[in-house]
């Protein structure tokens, strides 16, 4: 029975990171995604308010095409071609948004940072992704014991 016990404790040990790192990237496209909605929101990876139009009728225009953002607050989607170019990487312990689209650096230089998860954003990445990934790991390397 001890030497189970060992057995799994050390596999946990040495394969902990591993499990982790997989199911962060396991969790990357679903991130992209909650980014997406964030910004269909009108919020940035702060959780504030995108920036503001300046015009009253494009103001209007996009308000009648989604009308969740607050009025007057961009969800930086017309065409949908930077929403759709989006993605996440991971390097280390780093998770890097951005798009392929040719606006990417003229919207990030005009509203800021709109790539990351917001503080929700992040939780529910974590406890409904992640951790039952890891927990669902663990549970399996204690019923071998």
């Amino acid at each position: 029975m001890f030497k189970s016990i060992k057995i799994a404790v050390d596999t946990i040990v040495d394969e902990l990171a591993q499990v982790t790192d997989n199911a962060i990237d396991y969790a990357l496209p679903t991130m992209v995604d909650l980014n997406v909605d964030q910004m269909m929101q009108g919020l940035n990876a702060e959780g504030q308010e995108i920036g503001e139009y300046r015009s009253l009728s494009y103001a209007e225009f996009k308000q009648y095409i989604n009308s969740r953002p607050a009025p007057f607050v961009p969800d930086l989607r017309l065409t949908g071609s930077f929403h759709s170019m989006m993605f996440a990487k991971r390097s280390g312990d780093e998770i890097t948004f951005s798009s392929t689209d040719s606006k990417t650096n003229t919207l990030v230089d005009k509203y800021g940072p709109i790539f990351g998860l917001t503080e929700e954003s992040r939780e529910g990445v974590t406890n409904n992704y992640i951790f039952p990934i890891i927990t669902d790991w663990l549970g399996q390397q204690i019923r071998q014991i």
